[in-house]
């Protein structure tokens, strides 16, 4: 199911306010309430556990961009620390529950995404190179038109379990897995830098399987996972891969670009650089 950016905030039109006497403000709002607008979560709360304040919410509200957020985004430190992003949620957010770094990796997206576009609109340049000839050139891209794609999957467990099946087609085993939320990712990051550093070599595939892996046909064990998922054939590596790919909900980053060399039109992945929230215009 998608449905673009443009359209889901046409749809919140009628929820941008002056203000919200229900939100808690920050002690700097005083005096000037930024506009307040929603936004869908392509999860629809579906995979956080009851006793998270995102159980079973389909939307989010954040208030607009102001000079007091763009301070966050200077911050040489909250950038050094890898901070920043996660620093601008908190500050836009208006559920102050709410932790950026327990989302669903693509429920964030889609917030940093609206939160991008309420503070300098929908247009985006960034270079692209043509996948047709080669060529490299700046191209506008409209945020706005962005496509949301949710989660169509009931979990295992129901609303509100993180859990997901999918039977390998070459071995027929059970597998069980989770979607990745921020704190995940990170983790995933620094683990395969690690193994990167002690041996040498690249292990992305097996990390990220090892990370998302709940079990497979009821082994649970750490270790024993670990050893199964590095042995798996890649035909059932490949399939959970593009299975687990297919289902995640988030952002469709993919766009319709037309190269000014060899005049093709092919759609591409919008690449995100330090103008998405740093814009030179």
């Amino acid at each position: 199911m998608a449905i673009t950016t443009k359209e889901l905030w046409a749809q919140a039109g009628a929820d941008i306010t002056a203000g919200n006497a229900q939100i808690e403000q920050h002690p700097a709002d005083t005096g000037y309430s930024p506009p307040v607008s929603n936004v869908k979560l392509p999860s629809r709360g579906l995979i956080y556990p009851s006793e998270s304040p995102l159980y079973l919410v389909e939307s989010l509200d954040i208030k607009a961009v102001t000079a007091k957020e763009e301070n966050i985004l200077s911050s040489p430190v909250l950038i050094k620390q890898g901070k920043v992003l996660t620093v601008l949620m908190k500050a836009c957010i208006t559920n102050r529950m709410i932790d950026p770094d327990q989302m669903l990796v693509g429920d964030r997206n889609a917030v940093l995404t609206a939160i991008r576009v309420s503070a300098y609109g929908p247009k985006y340049s960034a270079s692209v190179t043509c996948p047709e000839c080669g060529e490299t050139a700046d191209q506008d891209f409209d945020l706005s038109k962005l496509n949301l794609k949710t989660l169509d999957v009931e979990p295992t467990g129901g609303p509100g379990s993180n859990d997901f099946e999918f039977t390998l087609p070459a071995s027929g085993r059970l597998v069980h897995f989770k979607l990745m939320d921020s704190n995940v990712v990170a983790k995933l990051d620094r683990d395969t830098e690690a193994v990167k550093k002690k041996t040498g070599q690249e292990q992305n595939v097996t990390m990220r399987l090892i990370a998302q892996v709940i079990s497979m046909q009821g082994i649970d064990n750490v270790k024993d996972l670990s050893r199964a998922l590095s042995d798996l054939p890649a035909k059932d590596s490949r399939a959970l891969r593009l299975y687990m790919d297919s289902i995640a909900p988030g952002v469709d980053m993919s766009q319709e670009y037309e190269c000014s060399s060899c005049g093709k039109q092919v759609e591409v992945e919008i690449p995100i650089g330090t103008e998405f929230f740093w814009p030179t215009e």
